[in-house]
């Protein structure tokens, strides 16, 4: 260490920060002197006067003081260390490791730590721990991750390290380690430290139904020790998971219709024997399959049947088995049913009522209206469905200044799914029953309630219109007990009747029943669930996959798509090869989940296209310090270049500023990204003359991993140029041409001949006048219409109203 030092000609000051320093920052100074480093010792007041360079090291007492934070917020050149740092790497004969960031001790130096399930201030100032002590803070769970810290053990993140055997600690690991290191080196390894695993039920409220007393009182022994809180009573909003031993009961009825897991007593036993929690999925209580023919005892059961128009278009329930048309179709004499009894009269099935036109309110709200709002929906997780293209970025943009995180797929943690068109995709369907806590969906009226309330809307009520169970009367009751008389038909005719009688049911169903909603009531035993009956669509069929860098829950997820959608899962000579949005290096023929999402909308084998790519990592950013805004590009494609941008260092926002605005969170815009010369954003760029750019000169600048001019990828359009004198004159002179004189005036609306007024765009802040593509300020415009009608007076007074013989008028149009 001495050596490096005293070669490169560093300078080294020890910062005095109290009249007594600790022993640490003592003995640090002495051992530097020893070895010949010749430090300085100065006070805290003196450092103003100091040369701050790349050749300055300060070391600091404690990371705090004036001098610190204004090193820190300055993100100075120089090397930031701690007293116990020198001491370690004295000790070691190991340089000061080169950091941009203040090093204080090397209690953490070659790990790398994520954070799970935190509020943003919690998250800060762990990550500014963790690299205070000498470690790499991850955003992203990746396997690079040595180890993940969380609160509780009810995150997507937990999971994922889980599986893939990643140490899961606590919070006071970060905490405890630090508070150590003040006084000497303690390596975050070392015991106690290490020990501060996070337990199996870290965070988790857990409830209990259908056991004995004794026995609640054992799992309540067993969730307390293991860090979990028990709680007798169970509530929509504080329970996390639910014990039964079957599928009924009130609490199992509730839990089922809150979303809350249901999972057998196993799960508690066997997740604290493993010291981490296991994955519901194994330990969900199953519902007992039942049968589909009526019986005596049953008459309550089939009162909640729904009405009979909509049990001919019902899916069959997975978990029914359907023994009365099994021994019917198997009979091989005769096949009978019962005389068709004329319909009785019901009332059309009643749908919650729907504000119309949603969707127009929501275009119509200016969006200063709604950021007045504020953050009325923030801690709301939202995915927005595909459809309604149209208000897809007016959605983006209500739901970023309400607060809500938006999900660009359909995953674990989402508290809304809003639906934006008719109906969920068959894919979102799909991914939306394969999550073990199903989030409520809403509709586009759901959002115009939250902005009026100033908060998040109840679900209850707002879901979309399903047929509501209507009990069947009692003669409908009579009807299934008492015999009927039966018509007996062949068995030769029995497949064809079946195939004629449904086709009679679907043409002549009322519109009200062939074109609802599927029903997600459910019927029969409680706690079942129906799936979205659907006809496989084999785009991929005869073509072969790769699963490559995905962890398990996304490689199973990923094959139950491709399978059912014809494609087969091969391990090696794959004609496509699926993997992560980010890698190190990418096959030609290799895609991520978007290729497979879009294929699958489309229904048919799309061409690979740029955003169906991944992203290649690169070592250097390339785009730091600049301030990104995305225009135009939407989906998929907006989501990929937002992100591209982000990993080449650059801070994307949906917002596009001329300056920074710390009340709306803005920076000042330096790109923006759009793929042709229109739009308001555009019209504002050309204005502050900001380069406006096409998406290729993010893709180069990602191939060449440099920041490559501006210049070539230009938009060309409408220019901006500052109001002068000139433009005024040019304007007057072109005017006095006859035929650009203004010849009409309809009710106060000036009309002119070969002139159009292109855009008249008023906002809160800027107005903008566009005319013939120059941009005129008010009081630039004041000064214009007086100059027309200056001249159309002198005009219509030298021809009509004074005799002005032998004279020409001079019209001035300057004011």
């Amino acid at each position: 260490m001495e050596k490096s030092f005293n070669d490169r000609g560093l300078r080294m000051y020890f910062v005095r920060q109290s009249n007594s320093p600790a022993q640490c920052f003592t003995k640090a100074f002495q051992s530097c002197q020893e070895k010949l480093i010749m430090p300085k010792m100065v006070d805290e007041s003196e450092c103003d006067k100091l040369q701050v360079d790349r050749k300055s090291v300060f070391v600091f007492e404690t990371f705090q003081g004036k001098f610190f934070e204004r090193l820190l917020k300055l993100n100075a050149p120089c090397a930031v260390l701690g007293a116990p740092c020198i001491l370690e790497c004295l000790s070691k004969g190991e340089p000061t490791p080169e950091s941009s960031y203040p090093i204080f001790s090397l209690a953490m130096r070659g790990l790398r730590v994520c954070v799970s399930g935190f509020k943003l201030s919690q998250k800060d100032e762990l990550g500014r721990k963790v690299r205070f002590m000498g470690g790499i803070f991850e955003k992203n769970l990746s396997t690079v991750v040595t180890h993940l810290v969380t609160e509780s053990t009810n995150t997507d993140k937990y999971q994922c390290a889980i599986e893939i055997k990643i140490p899961v600690m606590l919070e006071n690991w970060v905490h405890e380690t630090w508070e150590a290191n003040q006084k000497k080196h303690q390596s975050a390894l070392d015991e106690p430290y290490i020990s501060l695993r996070c337990p199996p039920f870290q965070g988790l409220t857990i409830t209990s139904s259908q056991f004995t007393k004794a026995k609640k009182d054992k799992i309540k022994s067993i969730i307390e020790q293991n860090g979990g809180q028990y709680c007798p009573s169970m509530t929509s909003t504080d329970t996390d998971v639910l014990i039964v031993s079957t599928a009924t009961g009130e609490k199992y009825r509730a839990a089922v219709q809150w979303n809350i897991p249901c999972l057998t007593e196993n799960w508690i036993s066997d997740s604290a024997k493993a010291g981490y929690s296991l994955n519901y999925a194994a330990y969900e209580v199953k519902v007992k399959p039942g049968t589909s023919t009526p019986e005596r005892n049953d008459a309550t059961q089939l009162g909640d049947l729904s009405c009979v128009s909509a049990i001919a278009h019902q899916p069959p329930q997975k978990n029914k088995i359907n023994e009365t048309m099994m021994s019917t179709v198997s009979c091989a004499t005769n096949m009978s049913f019962a005389e068709p009894r004329p319909p009785e009269k019901r009332e059309p099935p009643r749908t919650p009522e729907k504000e119309p036109d949603a969707a127009m309110k929501i275009m119509k709200l200016p969006i200063t209206e709604i950021r007045k709002a504020g953050l009325f929906l923030d801690g709301c997780k939202i995915y927005v469905s595909e459809g309604m293209p149209c208000i897809q970025d007016k959605l983006r943009k209500m739901l970023n200044s309400s607060g809500a995180t938006r999900f660009d797929d359909i995953s674990e943690g989402l508290t809304h799914v809003l639906q934006a068109g008719k109906s969920l995709r068959p894919l979102e369907a799909h991914a939306l029953a394969r999550l073990s806590r199903k989030p409520p969906v809403v509709p586009l009226n759901w959002l115009l309630r939250s902005f009026e309330l100033k908060h998040a809307a109840e679900t209850s009520g707002q879901q979309l219109a399903t047929e509501p169970p209507s009990p069947l009367s009692k003669r409908g009751m009579q009807m299934f007990k008492s015999p009927q008389k039966l018509l007996t038909i062949s068995p030769k005719t029995a497949k064809n009747d079946l195939a004629v009688m449904q086709e009679y049911l679907n043409d002549n169903l009322p519109p009200s029943a062939s074109q609802a909603e599927p029903n997600t009531e459910n019927h029969g035993n409680e706690g079942e669930e129906e799936e979205e009956l659907a006809l496989p669509l084999l785009v991929f069929g005869k073509l072969k996959f790769q699963l490559k860098g995905l962890n398990k829950s996304e490689s199973a997820e990923l094959r139950t798509t491709l399978e059912s959608m014809g494609g087969t899962v091969v391990s090696k000579d794959a004609d496509y090869i699926i993997g992560p949005f980010r890698v190190q290096a990418a096959a030609p023929n290799q895609v991520t989940e978007y290729w497979v999402q879009e294929c699958s909308e489309q229904g048919e084998v799309l061409p690979i296209n740029y955003y169906h790519r991944p992203i290649l990592f690169r070592p250097r950013k390339p785009l730091d310090g600049t301030v990104i805004t995305i225009s135009t590009y939407t989906g998929r494609e907006r989501s990929y270049l937002s992100t591209l941008a982000t990993e080449m260092g650059a801070k994307y926002q949906e917002i596009f500023a001329k300056k920074a605005t710390p009340a709306r969170g803005a920076l000042a815009s330096t790109h923006l990204i759009c793929p042709s010369p229109e739009g308001t954003k555009f019209v504002a760029a050309s204005k502050w003359q900001l380069p406006a750019v096409t998406k290729d000169w993010l893709l180069q600048c990602h191939a060449s991993n440099s920041r490559l001019s501006e210049e070539p990828f230009l938009l060309s359009g409408p220019a901006a140029p500052s109001p002068s004198a000139s433009v005024l004159s040019t304007s007057a002179t072109s005017i006095q041409r006859e035929d650009q004189v203004c010849s009409t005036c309809d009710n106060g609306r000036i009309i002119f001949n070969k002139c159009e007024w292109l855009i008249w765009e008023i906002r809160s802040i800027d107005y903008v006048l566009l005319y013939n593509n120059y941009y005129f300020q008010p009081p630039i415009l004041l000064v214009f219409f007086f100059s027309c009608f200056w001249g159309i007076f002198c005009f219509l007074k030298s021809l009509l109203i004074f005799e002005t013989p032998k004279k020409s008028i001079s019209c001035s149009f300057s004011p």
